[in-house]
């Protein structure tokens, strides 16, 4: 059982699912609860983490793991803003000054490379060397 499945079935325990014909699919029967502080969802990661027979992470972990995959593969700012909306937050602003901590060996290096694309480059050096074949 992945982590995931085993987090949905500690929520969705009294859940029922059905398909509405303008919404799509629902999911009627889930408890809003608030929380006084981070342990029962602390206890529901632990446990999900135990049903996948994975060690323990915890939930900040977890997301902050997320937002450097985020910053890993997106190519535009929609594509973060995706996922910094999939964490809850209402502004990048939060996802970036919370989550994602960039090494400063991998800031050095993002910020020596900005503006250069290795992809773009070896295209060009390719089109380069063919027009002067052609020249030739």
């Amino acid at each position: 059982m992945s982590v995931v499945r085993a987090a949905d079935a500690e929520f969705e325990r009294d859940a029922q699912r059905r398909l509405d014909p303008h919404k799509g699919p629902v999911v009627d029967g889930i408890k809003r609860q608030v929380w006084s502080n981070s342990q029962p969802i602390r206890q529901i990661f632990k446990r999900a983490f135990a049903a996948a027979d994975l060690p323990y992470f915890t939930p900040h972990r977890v997301r902050n793991t997320v937002v450097e995959y985020a910053y890993l593969t997106c190519r535009t700012p929609e594509e973060f803003k995706a996922f910094s909306q999939n964490l809850g937050h209402e502004s990048v602003v939060t996802t970036l000054s919370s989550y994602g901590q960039i090494p400063l060996a991998r800031q050095r290096e993002l910020i020596r490379n900005a503006g250069k694309s290795k992809d773009l480059d070896a295209k060009l050096e390719l089109l380069l060397e063919r027009l002067d074949q052609t020249e030739n």
